[in-house]
């Protein structure tokens, strides 16, 4: 089991993140997450989301409501999906950090938390 605990900055969060990148024949399985917004709350996106590179499959989304400043978002946080959270992932396929409909605003920077097998 290992954790990748990182912070991100806005811009590095709008442009797109590769959270976990698995050799060409390795693969992943999320078992928890844990976001966290500094600076601010986030603002003007929908959601951000953890998803299956190609497939897009989420393995986690947190509404943008939820992520308030400097309150961690957690699997049991209200309306957090977490459809595919303990499932393999593709083989080499990577788990990406992905922002919903517009740019997020406001924070400085978003805390990530993920624990997983690798």
């Amino acid at each position: 089991m290992q954790t990748k605990a990182a912070r991100y900055t806005l811009e590095q969060i709008n442009a797109g993140q590769i959270l976990i990148d698995p050799d060409t024949d390795g693969q992943w399985q999320v078992l928890d997450v844990k976001l966290r917004a500094i600076g601010g709350a986030m603002e003007a996106c929908t959601s951000i989301d953890l998803v299956e590179e190609t497939s897009g499959d989420i393995v986690f989304s947190a509404p943008v409501a939820a992520l308030t400043e400097d309150a961690w978002v957690t699997v049991s946080t209200a309306n957090v999906v977490s459809t595919n959270l303990g499932q393999w992932g593709t083989v080499g396929k990577d788990l990406l950090l992905a922002v919903v409909g517009d740019d997020a605003t406001t924070a400085t920077h978003l805390d990530v938390v993920v624990t997983y097998i690798h």
